[in-house]
């Protein structure tokens, strides 16, 4: 037979064990919750720096179409690799926005996954990629500086920017 002070025992044994048992369930819900939240603040931080990458890579991409038009030399320039997101489309009468450059004096082309439409006027990306951007701006002798242009042939200068496509130069006669 089991005395009085052995049953106590065993039963404040078993009473700790199930305590113990339960601090480490609820010490494992909140390490879970904080690894929880880590998680999130590391996630959060990656999405901001890609959406600093996508600014910094527009803001490239203006300077480098800046530079070619006021240097029309027919120099081909090329960009570093660019990030531009999902659906990100430009224009030739953005371009004429950011440059002053009657939007008719530009050519735009594209390879891939880059659709540019049939007039040469609008580019959109059908998918977030990293690309090289080449632009190529030439005077043209035969314009007058005092109209403003409405169609290609009136442009005192072209500029070609073309999205993962080469520019092939053109070759003096």
């Amino acid at each position: 037979m089991i005395s009085l002070t052995k049953l106590k025992k065993r039963l404040s044994g078993v009473m700790r064990e199930e305590s113990a048992q339960a601090e480490a369930v609820f010490r494992l819900m909140i390490d879970s919750v904080i690894g929880l939240a880590i998680l999130l603040v590391i996630l959060s931080a990656l999405s901001y720096f890609q959406g600093q990458v996508v600014v910094q890579s527009k803001a490239d991409f203006i300077s480098l179409v800046k530079n070619a038009v006021n240097s029309p030399t027919g120099i081909i320039m090329k960009s570093g690799e660019l990030s531009f997101p999902d659906k990100f489309s430009v224009s030739t009468i953005n371009l004429e926005n950011w440059t002053n450059l009657s939007r008719y004096c530009f050519e735009l082309k594209s390879r891939g996954s880059i659709f540019t439409n049939g007039d040469q006027t609008r580019t959109e990306f059908s998918q977030a990629l990293k690309t090289v951007v080449y632009v190529s701006c030439e005077s043209m002798f035969t314009c007058n500086p005092r109209i403003v242009p409405t169609r290609e042939s009136e442009c005192c200068e072209h500029c070609i920017v073309s999205f993962g496509l080469p520019i092939n130069p053109v070759l003096p006669n």
